[in-house]
């Protein structure tokens, strides 16, 4: 059988990834390309201050109560920044432990982890920039004019509204009881427009049989190995094809993606459209591997 699922088909489906791109500078713009609505609030809400600064300050203080304004938000992003770290470790934790009683959940949760990461690094990102301009406003006082001064007390207050809005929402996130259903449904509607759709049992059953099969090749001797997974797990079946190089690292990818869209499914709280193309890309995913292994005798 022909294999089907050229690179531009699999991109269709699943959008290429940079999760090996680890550079600072990619993060960076991985967390812009996230949170770009956002960032876009941001600089509306900057150009507003930068206008309105030019007229007088937001806050009507005096020179002390502007010190000790700016003093005690740098302390407070600081120590609520510390404890989402905490709380980011802790869930982060209980959800690892809940893919391992749970595999359906697997995939799932390493969507969720990286979803709060991007979250982790914009509050950082702001609370650092909050916390910076605090302390140069602070430092600042007494050299700068009463446009700048104005014009810093604004910039300043809006960072500091904007910290504490996000580490709210983040904070939300953290301990939001649905989290793995909430997390299913947007998966679902990140794979796009769907433009031919299959019933739910058309799909099932040929995940369901692509998902045999893999657990089969566990048992097949010519390609015994240990991995880092659990024996007899689809990761793990996965990795003995990728090391004997009977898929590749696209095919890997693609099976990956096919299993969270799967786990989506089962937990989504959504009315669920299945695509066709899923379908058929579990059909042809297995009868492509089985080609393979018949072709290096194999069975």
């Amino acid at each position: 059988m022909q294999e089907r699922h050229t690179k531009e088909q699999n991109e269709a489906l699943f959008p290429p990834s940079h999760e090996s791109d680890r550079s600072p500078f990619s993060m960076i713009r991985m967390t812009l390309t996230v949170f770009r609505n956002q960032f876009i609030i941001l600089s509306m809400l900057t150009t507003t201050v930068v206008i309105t600064s030019l007229m007088q300050p937001v806050l009507s203080l005096d020179e002390n109560q502007y010190l000790y304004f700016f003093s005690t938000s740098a302390q407070v992003i600081a120590g609520i920044f510390g404890f989402l770290i905490a709380g980011f470790i802790f869930f982060r934790g209980n959800l690892e432990k809940q893919s391992e009683l749970d595999e359906s959940t697997k995939e799932i949760v390493e969507f969720i982890n990286k979803d709060n990461f991007h979250m982790f690094v914009t509050v950082a990102l702001f609370g650092g920039a909050s916390i910076l301009s605090s302390l140069l406003a602070i430092n600042s006082w007494l050299s700068l004019n009463s446009s700048l001064i104005h014009l810093l007390i604004n910039f300043t207050a809006s960072l500091i509204v904007v910290t504490l809005a996000i580490s709210i929402l983040f904070s939300i996130e953290l301990v939001h009881p649905k989290k793995i259903e909430l997390a299913s449904n947007k998966i679902l509607r990140l794979k796009g427009r769907i433009k031919e759709t299959v019933s739910l049992e058309d799909f099932n059953l040929a995940f369901n049989q692509l998902e045999l099969f893999l657990t089969r090749i566990a048992n097949i001797p010519a390609l015994e190995m240990n991995t880092q997974y659990r024996k007899g797990t689809k990761y793990d079946s996965l990795q003995r094809l990728l090391q004997r190089e009977i898929i590749n690292y696209e095919e890997r990818s693609l099976m990956v993606s096919l299993f969270q869209y799967r786990n989506s499914i089962i937990h989504s709280t959504a009315k669920v459209l299945v695509d066709r193309r899923m379908r058929d890309l579990a059909t042809d995913m297995k009868v492509n591997i089985e080609k393979r292994l018949r072709e290096r005798g194999i069975e």
